[in-house]
């Protein structure tokens, strides 16, 4: 009898062990949402900046030959779906990079930063991106 109760105690133990290994922890989720809220607000930042360099014709002073590595780097400090459309941002700018304040190239931008924005949303890193209202055409 006191040997099936030692292994009734151990088989317990074991059992609460693993079923405390096997959860993910509340800081491990918001752990995970992290990189998340400050990609976004990098990336609505530069979507700002890129606007506001159009706006004050800045592309012609200050080439955008860096905008795709820009946000490369804010991408990859990302995760998950919120990095996947980042990345995407990255294929809606065209070569060269100033082409985009050009009328369907600026489309394809402005829709690839909303599809973003609601990624951003869904990470509940929520955020204001700014499109380009600027440009040519």
């Amino acid at each position: 009898m006191k040997h099936i109760a030692t292994g009734i105690l151990l088989v317990g133990a074991l059992a609460t062990i693993l079923v405390g290994c096997s959860g993910t922890s509340g800081s491990d989720a918001a752990a995970e949402k992290l990189p998340n809220v400050a990609a976004c607000k990098d990336f609505a930042a530069l979507t700002l900046d890129l606007d506001n360099r159009v706006a004050e014709n800045d592309v012609l002073l200050e080439p955008l030959a860096d905008l795709n590595a820009e946000f490369d780097t804010i991408a990859l400090s990302a995760d998950g779906d919120v990095k996947t459309r980042m990345m995407a941002v990255e294929e809606a700018i065209p070569d060269p990079p100033h082409m985009v304040v050009f009328g369907d190239n600026r489309e394809v931008y402005n829709d690839a930063i909303d599809a973003v924005s609601r990624a951003c949303t869904a990470a509940d890193a929520e955020v204001t991106v700014t499109p380009l209202t600027h440009g040519v055409g």
